[in-house]
């Protein structure tokens, strides 16, 4: 079956541009042993819709002419059904953390601000988009006026990797 009869029987039409570009890639390359993989949406025989990995391999002559094509298609439905609802999940998440009406922030282990809600941006003063994804102990910049170490780093971080100093009078509370 040639690859145009293949596309029109089992690939959807919105899909059909991605696998024609992989195509056209592999026609047009002058690399001998061109290999790709492309992922997209497939009409099976009993009518249903799934997900396919598809790894594809040409190999080609000192002129440029096809001796070889090669693939393997993998069913990855499941896994890009698991992946659409971790992220549905996690977006729910965050937009419960988002509306909390307490100021609040999340830190991942490696200390990197994951969360940042609009109470917290109201009482510092410093945005979502400005704080994501930042580490460093900069969430504590807000607060003590410089990156430092924070009750929430004795939580995620062995005490022995914190230097832990006595408070002084002169240090601020909040």
């Amino acid at each position: 079956m040639s690859s145009q009869d293949y596309a029109r029987k089992f690939i959807p039409a919105e899909d059909a541009s991605i696998v024609a570009e992989e195509i056209s890639k592999a026609l047009a390359t002058t690399n001998p042993k061109f290999t790709s993989q492309v992922e997209h949406r497939i009409i099976r025989a009993d009518g249903t819709e799934g997900v396919i990995a598809v790894r594809f391999g040409i190999t080609k002559d000192s002129k440029g002419h096809t001796i070889r094509t090669y693939g393997a298609n993998q069913d990855i439905t499941d896994r890009k059904r698991a992946e659409d609802a971790l992220r549905e999940s996690e977006q729910r998440l965050a937009n419960i953390i988002d509306f909390l009406p307490d100021a609040t922030f999340a830190v991942d282990r490696e200390g990197k601000v994951i969360a940042w809600n609009r109470a917290i941006e109201d009482m510092t003063g410093i945005s979502k988009d400005d704080m994501l994804d930042r580490g460093g102990y900069a969430y504590a910049v807000p607060f003590y006026g410089k990156p430092r170490p924070t009750l929430i780093d004795l939580v995620i971080q062995d005490q022995k990797d914190i230097e832990l100093k006595p408070l002084q009078l002169s240090d601020p509370l909040f």
